[in-house]
C-alpha cells in the first residue's frame, strides 16, 4: 500500500479526487471554490475511513498518533489493500494530486526557491513509484509532461520575489536553474528524472528523441549519466534544507536507470563517473557480457 512521505494537503487530495476522470482545469475554478471543496472533502474522509482521517487546517491528518501507528502496521497495510475493490495505483493518485496542486495560481507566490525544489522532488519521487505497465506507462508521461509545464508557470510567477541569479531568463528552461547560485552547470527535466530514477518516462523519452543524446558531460551541462550515478541532492546547494526532507530513491531503481542507460550507448563518451554505485553496476554488466 502507497504511504505518503510527506503531509498532503486536503485540496491537492481533493483535485487529485476530483481528476480521477477527466483531469481538472486548476486555472478556471472558481474564486470560492475553497469552500466547498473543503466541505466535500470532509465528507468524503469521514465515509470513506470511517473518521481515521481528518482536515487539520491546510492538511490531510490521521484523527490522532495511534490511528497513524495503527494505519502504518504491515498488516492492517495488507488488510486495507485487500479490501479495496478498485485497481487504483495510489503513488499516481498522489503525483497527480502534487501536481495539480502545484498549479494552482494564488498558491505560485508562496514559494521559495527551495520550497519549489522541494515541491519538484515531491511530485517525482511519487512518479518515481508509479507501476510501469501498460495504462499506467502512458498515463504517467502525459503527467510529467504536464508537470514540466506547470513548474515553468508557476516559477515565472514565483520568481518576482527571488535574487536574480535565481530568476529564468527568457530562453531558460527550469531545470537549467537546479544549481542554487545559477552558476553552475544547465540540467534538463530529463536529466531530473533521472535523478529519481523514474524510468518508463525515461526510456520513451530517449526512445523517442535521439537529440537526449547530446547531453553529455560538459562544462556547460549535466550530463545524463552522471544524473544518474550522483542524485537530486548532489546538485544542490549545501545549504539546501528541506521541511519535510527527502526520502531516498530504493537503490534497485537507480540500478536499473544505470543498467538502461548503459543499454542505450551512454558512459562510451567518456561520461563513466567513478561512483561505487556505477562501478557496481559496470562490474554487473562485464561480468554479463564474459558469460
Amino acid at each position: 500500500m502507497a504511504i505518503s512521505c510527506w503531509p498532503l494537503e486536503w485540496f491537492s487530495m481533493w483535485l487529485a479526487d476530483e481528476s480521477r476522470g477527466n483531469r481538472v482545469d486548476v486555472k478556471r475554478l472558481p474564486n470560492d471554490v475553497k469552500y466547498d471543496a473543503e466541505i466535500s472533502m470532509k465528507r468524503r474522509l469521514a465515509t470513506r475511513t470511517k473518521g481515521i482521517l481528518e482536515i487539520s487546517g491546510k492538511m490531510v491528518s490521521f484523527l490522532h498518533r495511534t490511528a497513524r501507528d495503527w494505519a502504518r502496521e504491515s498488516r492492517v497495510s495488507d488488510m486495507i489493500s485487500a479490501s479495496s475493490n478498485c485497481d487504483i495505483d495510489l503513488y499516481m493518485m498522489l503525483a497527480e494530486a502534487e501536481a495539480l496542486g502545484f498549479s494552482y495560481p494564488k498558491k505560485a507566490l508562496d514559494y521559495s526557491h527551495d520550497s519549489m525544489w522541494e515541491a519538484i522532488y515531491k511530485t517525482l519521487w511519487y512518479a518515481s513509484h508509479v507501476q510501469s505497465q501498460g495504462q499506467s506507462v502512458r498515463q504517467l508521461i502525459e503527467l510529467l509532461d504536464y508537470f514540466d509545464q506547470q513548474v515553468l508557470q508557476t516559477w515565472l510567477v514565483a520568481q518576482q520575489t527571488w535574487p536574480a541569479p535565481l530568476k529564468l531568463k527568457s530562453d531558460q528552461h527550469w531545470a537549467e536553474k537546479q544549481s542554487r547560485t545559477g552558476k553552475g552547470r544547465c540540467n534538463t527535466f530529463l536529466g531530473i528524472t533521472i535523478q529519481l530514477a523514474i524510468l518508463p518516462y525515461v526510456e520513451t523519452k530517449i526512445r523517442e528523441n535521439k537529440e537526449t543524446r547530446r547531453q553529455v558531460t560538459s562544462k556547460e551541462w549535466v550530463g545524463l549519466l552522471e544524473n544518474a550515478t550522483t542524485g537530486f541532492l548532489s546538485f544542490m546547494s549545501p545549504d539546501f534544507r528541506p521541511n519535510d526532507g527527502l526520502p531516498d530513491i530504493p537503490a534497485e531503481k537507480r540500478e536499473a536507470m544505470l543498467l538502461f542507460l548503459h543499454s542505450q550507448g551512454f558512459g562510451r563518451w567518456g561520461e563513466s563517473i567513478g561512483s561505487p554505485l556505477f562501478r557496481s553496476v559496470s562490474q554487473r554488466l562485464f561480468s554479463r557480457r564474459s558469460r
